[in-house]
């Protein structure tokens, strides 16, 4: 490809904006998306070539019309969490995950002990049981663990999370004494 004849304006990516495209290496182009909802890393939209003959190769051929549906390729990633109860933390990812690779050791909340209590990852939730009672208004840092590779939690595409954290929103009503 021709990098110089590459512009975001030349795809369309179904329900995302295209904010940049460059040729990232030889002859693959790498999109900058702005996602127009929810965060769903599972999301594989349709990506079309937009404008005819706008992409040349280093020859000077142009493009013609083309499109393709990607594999996913992104790993889940905490979007949000909430205390439920004293003992209890929901994580939200921004897909559905696989159950059976969500294991204690994924997760640390502040030094507290963690058990998972459902991790059918049905509406990408994963609900985790604290060994510690937590204050009504506590919001511990939850750390999700993971390399990209080979450990963590995976999506259903077999993508593996990174290590990041996220700080639960208080869910917990306050208890009058």
């Amino acid at each position: 490809l021709n990098g110089d004849t590459i512009a975001a304006a030349d795809f369309a990516v179904t329900g995302y904006t295209v904010t940049s495209a460059v040729e990232s290496s030889a002859g693959v182009v790498t999109l900058t998306l702005t996602e127009s909802g929810a965060p769903n890393t599972s999301a594989t939209p349709l990506v079309a070539i937009a404008a005819l003959g706008s992409i040349e190769d280093i020859a000077g051929n142009a493009n013609t019309s083309d499109s393709t549906a990607p594999a996913d390729g992104a790993a889940p990633v905490a979007v949000s969490a909430e205390t439920t109860s004293i003992n209890t933390i929901d994580v939200t990812f921004s897909e559905d995950v696989n159950g059976a690779s969500v294991s204690p050791a994924d997760f640390t909340v502040d030094g507290n002990a963690v058990t998972v209590s459902d991790a059918s990852g049905g509406a990408g939730v994963v609900s985790l049981t604290l060994g510690t009672a937590i204050g009504t208004g506590d919001t511990p840092l939850v750390t999700i663990a993971g390399n990209g590779a080979t450990s963590g939690i995976q999506d259903n595409a077999n993508n593996w999370t990174t290590t990041h954290s996220i700080f639960p929103a208080d869910g917990i009503a306050p208890i009058v004494a």
